[in-house]
């Protein structure tokens, strides 16, 4: 009989522990920019602490490549370390990098082609 009451009490528990959970989520949104220096249009998924929404306060923005792969879970740790006050909230904005881009986004420029006039690679990328 104890088995089957502690097992309800668990599944009482257990399903406001999820409603609390869910309703603490990150808000995702997935933009396009259009990014004069790369003349090209990209991906971004930003996702925005379960406190943006109804506050006033300043939040450190974190930005990531590969934003698609690492943005999930990056912005899933944070969230949860800031839960337990580890870690501020912040906003992650990951860039999505395609697979036809990403050698060149993230490549340096060798030194012998660098040319303080004219981005390249990596330098392009980052501006």
């Amino acid at each position: 009989m104890k088995k089957i009451i502690y097992g309800l009490l668990l599944l009482i528990l257990g399903s406001h522990w999820n409603s609390w959970a869910a309703a603490r989520l990150p808000v995702l949104q997935e933009p396009v920019i259009d990014s004069a220096v790369l003349g090209e249009k990209r991906n971004l998924v930003i996702y925005l602490p379960w406190s943006y929404q109804n506050s006033q306060e300043h939040y450190p923005v974190l930005y990531l490549t590969d934003g698609d792969i690492q943005g999930p879970h990056t912005a899933g740790t944070i969230d949860y370390l800031a839960k337990f006050e580890q870690m501020p909230p912040m906003i992650v904005v990951g860039i999505v990098n395609p697979p036809e881009t990403r050698a060149r986004d993230l490549t340096l420029t060798p030194s012998e082609k660098q040319n303080p006039d004219q981005l390249e690679n990596a330098d392009r990328f980052l501006a």
